[in-house]
């Protein structure tokens, strides 16, 4: 995945934030961080992040266009980002999956029309 594609693409979607500064944080702020579950849960709770900030990040942004944009250029789904982040602050999400396809319906044959 091509990062500062990504960032052009946001960019545009919300011109008011500066990303470049906020990528420069999220660089300073995660710099020595372990690349285990427990190093970035480490990293989650010096930044003071909780599983109540997930959920209400989730609520405002999830169900979004500009959200679900965001996870479809990321290749993933609010869903799915949500449960990463459960993980991550030790909340209590539910492990998402991606749902089985559903069962197709038997298909019922009809007499041919005369």
């Amino acid at each position: 995945m091509d990062v500062k594609k990504v960032l052009a693409a946001l960019g545009k979607m919300f011109p008011s934030v500066n990303l470049d500064e906020a990528v420069q944080k999220a660089d300073q702020a995660i710099s020595g961080t372990e690349n285990s579950l427990n190093g970035v849960t480490a990293a989650a709770r010096s930044l003071g992040l909780n599983s109540q900030m997930v959920q209400d990040i989730y609520t405002k942004y999830g169900t979004t266009m500009q959200g679900r944009m965001v996870c479809q250029l990321l290749g993933t789904t609010p869903e799915a980002l949500k449960a990463d982040a459960d993980r991550i602050v030790g909340g209590t999400g539910s492990g998402w999956s991606p749902s089985a396809p559903a069962a197709r319906p038997a298909q019922t044959k009809f007499p041919r029309l005369k």
